[in-house]
């Protein structure tokens, strides 16, 4: 037995340093490129529940945000909006991309629009079942994550920490030691902050 227990610390030990060899070898080949928003193709084959529960989106993603119309045209690109119905209800997934300096981002929210009685869930609220939900009760939904409804927060005067795609993979590179990496998207993740955003 304690033959068996030296055998697999060994190569345990072995496989570790194998595998720290091969992540220091690697070198951060970052590729930049640019998204063009005005090349992005618009959804726009959408139905008048759709168009009435987007607009709530948008008035309230301005407002929230202390956006101006101007921020909002400038910055963000609507990529489709649809309504999913599923086993709890109906939601509005709105597909966009928000730019910040150089970076593109692509995000979504999600907004709870009718719950169905059958669904248990979010009992002990008096959200009106079975029934499309007025503007009230969506934002309702949102400030209380009912389903994850979401209005991202985004500040407008938000900068990046570096002033180009090519900076930002220097000082990862720097920081990392990495010879090369694989994807040529970063993940943005505040330690401690959520929701973790990935993109």
């Amino acid at each position: 037995m304690k033959k068996l227990i030296i055998i697999l610390i060994i190569f345990c030990v072995s496989f570790l340093n194998s595998c720290e060899k091969w992540y220091i070898k690697k070198k951060l080949d970052c590729v930049c490129y640019s998204v063009d928003l005005n090349q992005i193709v618009q959804d726009s084959s959408s139905n008048n529940l759709e168009e009435k529960y987007f607009n709530i989106w948008k008035t309230n993603f301005i407002s929230r945000n202390n956006w101006s119309d101007s921020d909002y045209t400038d910055r963000i690109v609507i990529e489709g909006i649809a309504i999913n119905d599923w086993n709890s209800g109906s939601s509005l997934r709105v597909d966009y991309y928000y730019k910040i300096d150089w970076a593109v981002i692509k995000h979504y929210d999600n907004l709870m629009i009718k719950i169905l009685s059958t669904e248990s869930a979010y009992g002990y609220m008096e959200i009106p079942r079975d029934e499309y939900l007025d503007e009230n009760w969506v934002l309702f939904c949102v400030d209380n994550n009912v389903f994850n409804s979401t209005i991202t927060s985004l500040k407008p005067d938000k900068k990046l920490k570096y002033p180009s795609c090519e900076d930002a993979c220097a000082a990862i590179n720097a920081e990392t030691g990495f010879e090369s990496i694989d994807k040529f998207e970063f993940s943005l993740y505040v330690p401690g902050k959520l929701p973790r955003v990935d993109g």
